[in-house]
């Protein structure tokens, strides 16, 4: 009976000591500027959303500032080439597909200068109508500019960029179902 007792016991106390090897999901929590972007051959790349709150179902829209933080002038597609991603207030995780970043023949008229402390806002809107979960979701931008090959172009920034981590709160939306 002593060693039943004993065995339950350890049985108990293993079992209390969190012996786990699962880790801990991330789970957003904090509405507004959660992380610095991550500069790369002096660029900045800096999202911000025109609303803290949004309502699943409506639109986020995103300016995003691509700055020049380093101390050379460079080009700069006027159109590049984003991929957002986010993750859900549960922890899942989620983006928009985004296209690949082969070597790119520009020409001037799709580039703009960017000297040093100078920056270019562009606006992204991201659909939340199929958004299932409400809470604190974090947004996030990676910027992929690919190489340009136009040989008349030499100062054409090309690399990757992360942007800053954004938390919006996204709460109940409109029953559309029901109207």
């Amino acid at each position: 009976m002593k060693t039943k007792a004993k065995l339950i016991g350890l049985t108990v106390i293993a079992l209390a000591s969190g012996c786990s090897t699962v880790p801990d999901v991330y789970k957003p929590n904090a509405v507004g500027h959660v992380n610095g972007s991550v500069t790369e051959k002096g660029l900045q790349v800096t999202i911000r959303p025109a609303k803290d709150q949004v309502a699943i179902g409506d639109v986020i829209n995103f300016d995003v500032i691509y700055e020049n933080v380093g101390d050379k002038p460079f080009m700069f597609p006027k159109n590049p080439n984003l991929l957002f991603t986010w993750t859900y207030s549960n922890g899942r995780r989620d983006n928009y597909l985004g296209e690949d970043a082969s070597p790119k023949h520009y020409d001037a008229t799709e580039l703009v200068s960017l000297k040093p402390g100078t920056c270019m806002t562009s606006e992204f809107p991201v659909k939340t109508y199929y958004f299932k979960t409400q809470g604190v979701t974090e947004f996030r931008a990676i910027l992929r500019c690919p190489l340009c090959t136009n040989p008349e172009l030499s100062s054409v920034w090309h690399g990757r960029a992360v942007s800053n981590t954004y938390g919006v709160m996204l709460t109940r939306g409109q029953d559309y179902a029901s109207l």
